[in-house]
């Protein structure tokens, strides 16, 4: 069951340079990751090969935390799939995914539990209100099988499951789904995570995570 959208994700050329502002308005650094091998999985959502990213997670208290990662192997690269809407550009509000199909878009959205009020904004259902992220699905240009997970942008929607192997069959089984990767377990900030990531109808790419028990 997924239980809500748990950070946004954005790739910068230099972390370092890119971190600054957020620490100047308040958010504090829950860790970082200054090189972590890529998992092959990644490789169909990459523009290339990258041996390995630095990455680190950003909070503030009451809101949306933003994981900022910058690839090794060249500058970024490709197309980033989402723009955020944000006070002062660094608190995320919401996330405006561009679609040329709102039907098939709205319900990838559905199943990842970002339902539509009757104005059609999307919003996450989730336990704690920074997990219920707003998101937007304007009028746009395909770019199914063009975003990568290095473009220079905002490149993931992150969200949380208690069953990941559940939710992946379940997308599967829509026909929604471009590319997907396998499942795989890292240790991030010294926690074991099982990750995969989806595309959806329009190039959407959204990170699902559990978190995997301890062995």
């Amino acid at each position: 069951m997924i239980l809500g959208a748990v950070q946004v994700v954005r790739n910068v050329a230099d972390l370092e340079t890119a971190e600054a502002p957020y620490a100047q308005a308040g958010f504090t650094r829950s860790f970082l990751e200054p090189s972590l091998t890529v998992h092959p999985a990644k490789a169909p959502l990459l523009s290339g090969p990258r041996p390995a990213l630095a990455m680190t997670h950003l909070t503030v208290a009451d809101e949306l935390p933003v994981e900022l990662t910058a690839y090794a192997g060249g500058p970024p690269a490709g197309a980033a799939p989402f723009a955020l809407e944000a006070d002062d550009g660094l608190h995320p509000q919401r996330v405006v995914a561009p679609t040329h199909d709102p039907k098939a878009s709205g319900a990838f959205w559905d199943l990842l539990g970002a339902r539509a009020d009757p104005q059609g904004d999307r919003r996450f259902a989730g336990p704690l209100a920074a997990w219920r992220l707003g998101l937007v699905t304007p009028d746009g240009p395909s770019q199914r099988g063009r975003t990568t997970l290095d473009a220079e942008g905002w490149v993931l929607v992150t969200v949380l499951t208690t069953g990941l192997v559940t939710d992946l069959a379940r997308l599967g089984d829509s026909g929604l789904l471009g590319r997907a990767t396998e499942p795989w377990t890292e240790e991030v900030g010294g926690r074991p995570i099982e990750v995969a990531i989806v595309e959806g109808p329009a190039g959407e790419l959204v990170e699902i995570l559990q978190v995997a028990s301890r062995r």
